[in-house]
């Protein structure tokens, strides 16, 4: 990221400032939400369907019973869980809210040399994410699964602005 662009806050990121901290919450998408929950409702009635006055399941119908309760779980995430970042001093957490689910993690603060956005190719769209560099050069991925170039560049400027880290280009970041 440039140093004198400033991103402006981006859709579904908001920011709390605290005494000694701050809180960058990002809401998941509604969209992949209601996309999980059709398919899985799918794959429930084809599963339930299957076995039907059938004494012995079959593995295939098992298998989607299991898939759409999955799918359902992920659903359920996706429509009420959003991800915590909070930044102190001492050290940032990364937490996913009220539903568990997959990446949190706690990092020193001390340890964070660097951060920076990344993009990659999904599988229909741009797929984004914060990376960070910590001071012995290991490369973490802080959050992904982001929506926008804005959220991962805001979250970037955000963490390094309150930690007073100084923005260097890193290979293969956004810009």
């Amino acid at each position: 990221m440039s140093e004198t662009m400033s991103i402006e806050l981006p859709e579904k990121v908001t920011i709390e400032k605290n005494y000694d901290s701050i809180e960058i919450t990002r809401q998941w998408s509604r969209f992949r939400a209601l996309t999980m929950a059709i398919v899985s409702a799918y794959w429930l009635y084809i599963g339930i369907t299957k076995n039907i006055g059938v004494v012995d399941i079959n593995f295939k119908a098992l298998l989607l019973l299991v898939l759409g309760l999955a799918g359902a779980y992920v659903a359920i995430v996706c429509l009420l869980t959003s991800t915590h970042l909070t930044v102190s001093r001492k050290e940032l957490e990364v937490r996913h809210k009220p539903l568990p689910w997959f990446g949190n993690k706690t990092i020193q603060a001390s340890d964070i040399k660097q951060l920076y956005g990344k993009e990659k190719r999904g599988k229909n769209k741009m797929i984004y994410a914060v990376h960070l560099i910590t001071h012995n050069g290991e490369d973490t991925r802080l959050l992904s699964g982001l929506d926008s170039r804005e959220q991962a560049l805001y979250i970037e400027q955000e963490v390094e602005k309150y930690l007073s880290i100084k923005n260097v280009s890193v290979h293969g970041e956004l810009v």
